[in-house]
This record gives C-alpha cells, structure tokens and sequence, in this order.
C-alpha cells in the first residue's frame, strides 16, 4: 500500500480522531479510506441515477470523435446539461407565457391547498 500525506486544520483533526475514538475505525487512515469508498460509491450512483433519467429522456447521441476527444462520462453529462438548461428555459417561456404573476402569500396559499385537499376528502375539517 503507498503512502499519502494529507493536511487538515485542526478542528478536522480533531474531528477525524474522535471517530477513531468511537470505536468504528482502528486508524485515521482506515476512516478516511471509508470515506473515499463511501464517496465513490454515491457517485457512481449518481452517475447511474444520471444516465437512467437520460435513458428515459430525449434520445442522446454523441459523435465518436467528442467521446474520444472528452471521454464518454464527461460528454455524456455535459449533453445532459445542456438538455436540462433547455428543458429550464422551455420552461422559464412557458411561465413568462402563462400570463401576468398574481400576488400570493404562504397563508392564502395554505388555504387554497387545505381547500383542494377538503374538496378531495369529503368530510374533512378544513382548517381556517
């Protein structure tokens, strides 16, 4: 196994040692080896939640020389987000065409929610 020599302010340090101290890791070294495992796998799962969400989106394709040129996961997400700021403005124009914005407050919006859900529920106490 090589060696890496990693700084960290103090109260991180302090931080680290008291995990050690709780029993679960035998070292620093161990801990933060879980931790690297622990963040590899979130994104390895993020970048399957990513792709099945494309799979299901619009069709994406990539030439092959953008795949060589940037490597297929970073050309995969950088067409991903471009898709996403399209669907985002897509939608900025569809509210700015939805019609002038009335004013609203959190308390009238309450009502309107509790109203629906009543009109949902026959019988149910609707709050004021």
């Amino acid at each position: 196994m090589t060696s890496l020599n990693i700084s960290l302010p103090e109260p991180l340090k302090q931080y680290v040692e008291r995990q050690v101290a709780s029993g679960d890791w035998g070292t620093p070294s161990e801990y933060v080896r879980d931790l690297i495992r622990q963040d590899k796998e979130r994104r390895l799962s993020n970048l399957e939640q990513e792709l099945v969400a494309a799979a299901k989106g619009p069709k994406i394709e990539l030439p092959v020389a953008e795949i060589r040129r940037k490597g297929l996961i970073p050309a995969l997400r950088e067409r991903a987000d471009s898709l996403k700021l399209e669907q985002l403005r897509r939608d900025i124009r569809d509210g700015l065409d939805s019609g002038p914005a009335r004013p609203w407050s959190v308390a009238g919006m309450k009502r309107e929610g509790r109203k629906r859900l009543g009109a949902r529920r026959p019988g149910a106490k609707i709050r004021p």
